[in-house]
């Protein structure tokens, strides 16, 4: 009797291949089921998993956990992502087996020993264990399992096969440090491309920052040299070691753009650039961080490594454009023994353009004389905030005899600042800051209205931006036009 196709349902000529290899996959091992294979992939508990060690199709990848959290090596070594690794444990915790089914675990159909089989081993203090597995089926899409020293097979869903393929990227972190706290750290090491040794920064116990003596002294800042002999109350040493003030706002900086850095691509291969830059941070937490900037990667991009690691990033490029390896921008050469910000009122005066007083209130500061002129209290927080800012250039010496340094023809500012006790000055103190032009640049006289130890000897006379002396004119003429 013959069947024309006509008289069958077309769907089943489109089922009949699927249905072919579905009884060709029963014949070579889909039989009866093994009841005693069922259950979770590993047996016990992966709540604390010590290690887990996962070799597959052209990679190794393995975790291990430390004191400090979670490292990440084998083909590729890099920080890993505490939150992708949680991901990768909750996948194996939940990933279930079928029961086994009845096959031969050497058949090649399987994959359990071929090269494009996947091997897990994990540790815990509650056991070990490891397991194969091998192909997908491709009717069912789950994957062939079994375990070590063990012959029979079962199948596991997609998801864990499809979660190992992209490893090892998928482990790794693109913050650049995911466990970076900014509020910990203590210590900063800085190298730049060619130095010697890197610049050593350490905070004490009262938060402030010192700067190790470095290899070359300060040979990359004349200046701070000559500043040195002055002000001597932001040097120190301690067994041997000289240390120097240094500026906290630019550390603040510094740690701040670390924890803003972004991973934006993953390498493979083996890096063997130089560093440009070299930056280091350790804490009281214990966790040492570190980063090797190499070279430009595009626009706003660099290359790099971290922690020690060799395989190439790509990283978001902040730090270097904002962090200069000269000394003067991280040394606090700043005009005041303490920052304005410090003082509990100042003054400012200059003949011919009238005087003012200014004093801290609960949310900022406000003109006290002349009074009733709010409009001047947001320019008098500008004034405190830029003489934070304002750097020494340089150091001249003072005129000689009775001759005034500031005579240079210009406007002569005197601010007074009443300075209360604080981790810089244990005693309150009342400096006098003058202001003018020496020679065609804005320079400065730092001396102190009370007697005090800390006054720079004979009087120093700074060279500065002359954007504070426009600041001071706008502020005194703002407030004898608003009388």
């Amino acid at each position: 009797m013959n069947f024309r196709p006509g008289l069958l349902p077309r769907g089943f000529w489109i089922l009949l291949p699927v249905l072919a290899i579905a009884t060709l996959l029963y014949v070579r091992g889909g039989g009866p089921r093994d009841e005693a294979g069922a259950g979770r992939l590993f047996r016990f508990p992966l709540d604390a998993l010590q290690s887990c060690e996962i070799s597959g199709p052209d990679r190794h990848v393995v975790l291990r956990r430390t004191a400090q959290g979670w490292s990440l090596d084998g083909d590729v070594r890099d920080t890993p992502d505490p939150r992708s690794v949680a991901r990768l444990i909750e996948t194996l915790q939940t990933t279930e087996r079928s029961d086994a089914i009845a096959g031969d675990a050497q058949d090649p159909a399987y994959g359990l020993d071929g090269p494009d089989a996947w091997r897990l081993a994990v540790a815990t203090p509650d056991g070990r264990g490891a397991v194969t597995i091998g192909r997908r089926n491709p009717v069912t899409g789950h994957s062939y399992v079994r375990d070590d020293g063990d012959d029979r097979v079962s199948m596991v869903a997609a998801a864990l096969p499809s979660f190992l393929a992209t490893l090892p990227d998928a482990l790794r972190a693109r913050d650049l440090w995911p466990l970076f706290e900014p509020a910990a750290i203590d210590t900063v090491r800085v190298r730049s491309g060619g130095a010697p040794a890197a610049d050593v920064f350490v905070r004490d116990g009262g938060g402030r920052w010192w700067l190790r003596r470095p290899a070359d002294g300060l040979a990359r800042a004349v200046a701070a040299q000559r500043y040195q002999t002055h002000r001597d109350d932001r040097r120190r040493e301690a067994d041997g070691v000289v240390w120097y003030r240094a500026r906290d706002h630019a550390l603040r900086n510094l740690l701040s753009l670390l924890a803003d850095v972004r991973v934006l691509e993953f390498g493979a291969a083996a890096a063997d650039e130089t560093a440009e830059l070299v930056v280091i941070a350790s804490g009281s937490d214990g966790r040492r961080h570190e980063v090797a900037f190499t070279g430009p990667a595009g626009d706003e991009h660099v290359r790099g490594r971290r922690d020690g690691g060799r395989a190439p990033l790509v990283m978001t490029d902040q730090l270097q454009r904002s962090w200069s390896p000269g000394l003067p921008s991280c040394l606090h050469l700043g005009l005041l023994t303490a920052t304005l910000a410090a003082a509990d009122s100042f003054a400012l005066a200059s003949p011919g353009l009238g005087e003012l007083l200014a004093v801290r209130s609960g949310d900022g500061w406000r003109v006290a004389r002349p009074a009733g002129l709010p409009r001047l209290d947001e320019l008098a927080g500008d004034v405190v905030v830029l003489f934070d800012r304002t750097e020494i250039r340089d150091v001249r010496a003072p005129a000689a005899g009775s001759r005034d340094s500031l005579d240079g023809g210009g406007p002569v500012y005197v601010l007074t600042a009443w300075l209360p006790a604080s981790p810089d000055l244990p005693a309150a103190e009342t400096v006098e800051v003058r202001l003018g032009v020496v020679g065609g640049s804005a320079a400065a006289l730092v001396g102190a209205a009370t007697a005090s130890e800390r006054a720079p000897g004979g009087g120093a006379l700074f060279t500065i931006d002359a954007e504070i002396l426009t600041t001071l004119r706008t502020f005194l003429l703002a407030a004898a036009g608003g009388r």
